[in-house]
């Protein structure tokens, strides 16, 4: 009888894992077996390990971590929880009763998944006949570059669609914001517009809204305020250390909240102020600050304020400052930029704004045709509590 005696030793070599990825969260890593002359004895175990980067600058920028250990005929292992389209590097260990000896790295890919938080896309007006949307890229890709499909819908209840004109349209809430050289520095300052107002129901009380503000900066010594209070136009403005308010004195104390369009000019000369609506009626007061001049303003805001603005100054009476922001709308702004030797007025351009806020589009215009009820934009909806 022959007897043969089979050394064991240390095992020689192990091949590299493959990693194939059978969803966007999981791996499937399997190894073949070494060949018997680099085992070099049975195989026992298989260990496997995950090699994992560290976004810690403190730490090591790569660690290894215990991830699966079984006998020696189990020959794969499915790594879970896993993020979509994620790249993960994996190494085998191999054991007999003598020792161990580690693989190569390897390594593989998740598979993609639909991308996640893409936000809603923002349109402009391009012309009377287009419109130009944009849109970011989502925040998290889940796979190669996407591809885009741009659907458009209907509006809700938009039909017969709205009767519109040249104008800006202010919902309430919203504003525009410009910077504070809008206005120029003089002891002139000229502002023109038009402007359409009108009450809620025939019922309602006058209404009063803020069409223009501008006020410098620090203590708020000075200001350019035009605002419709009670139904009446107002001019507030203060060279510093005396605020008038002037209103036209013949109309006969008539509103202009009545949904149709009024022009407004309002020019000052030095402390004095005028007013004239519509070419016809006018009024004047004079400040009884000896300063002529107000300087830059902070900021210039069209149609409403900011939630936060903090209005420190303490006027009352004519040249209180009304919060309530403008439901209605403005078109046709100019705004005055030399007095002297001849003057030069501007146009106001809508897209000079820095911040906007709850405000349509300028190129929707203003409906003419609207009727009492809930406006719905499209893709939105009503909860009943």
């Amino acid at each position: 009888m022959l007897n043969l005696l089979i050394s064991v030793s240390v095992p020689l070599s192990m091949s590299s894992p493959i990693v194939v990825g059978i969803s966007s969260t999981d791996l499937n890593v399997s190894w073949i077996p070494p060949s018997r002359d680099q085992a070099r004895g049975a195989i026992i175990q298989y260990t496997l390990y995950q090699f994992l980067q560290s976004l810690d600058p403190f730490a090591p920028p790569e660690s290894t971590q215990l991830i699966y250990a079984g006998p020696g005929y189990v020959t794969n292992f499915i790594v879970t929880n896993l993020e979509p389209y994620s790249s993960h590097e994996f190494a085998v260990e191999a054991c007999n009763s003598v020792g161990c000896v580690t693989s190569a790295r390897g390594s593989g890919n998740t598979l993609p998944d639909a991308p996640e938080n893409q936000e809603a896309p923002s349109a402009d007006g391009y012309n009377v006949t287009s419109i130009r949307a944009s849109w970011l890229p989502p925040t998290i890709q889940n796979g190669p570059l996407a591809s885009y499909n741009l659907q458009r819908m209907e509006a809700s209840l938009n039909s017969p669609p709205p009767v519109v004109e040249m104008g800006s349209r202010f919902s309430g809430g919203g504003y525009y914001k410009f910077t504070g050289s809008l206005i120029p520095t003089s002891a002139y300052t000229g502002i023109e517009l038009e402007f359409r107002i009108g009450r809620p129901t025939p019922y309602s009380q006058p209404v009063s809204a803020l069409l223009l503000f501008a006020v410098s900066r620090d203590e708020q010594a000075e200001y350019i305020v035009i605002q419709l209070r009670d139904g009446r136009p107002w001019f507030l403005f203060d060279p510093q250390g005396g605020a008038v308010g002037v209103t036209p004195t013949n109309d006969g104390g008539r509103v202009y909240d009545d949904n149709t369009w009024h022009h407004l000019k309002v020019t000052r000369d030095g402390a004095r102020g005028y007013i004239t609506v519509d070419q016809i009626y006018t009024g004047t007061a004079l400040s009884s600050t000896s300063s002529t001049i107000i300087g830059i303003s902070d900021s210039v805001f069209i149609g409403g304020l900011p939630n936060d603005f903090n209005i420190i100054r303490t006027d009352t009476g004519d040249t209180e400052v009304v919060k309530s922001s403008l439901v209605g709308c403005i078109k046709n702004i100019q705004i005055e930029q030399q007095h002297v030797p001849t003057e030069v007025w501007q146009a106001l351009d809508w897209s000079d704004a820095i911040e906007t806020y709850q405000v349509v589009p300028t190129w929707e215009g203003c409906p003419t045709n609207l009727d009492t009820g809930v406006h719905f934009l499209g893709g939105g909806k009503i909860i009943k509590l």
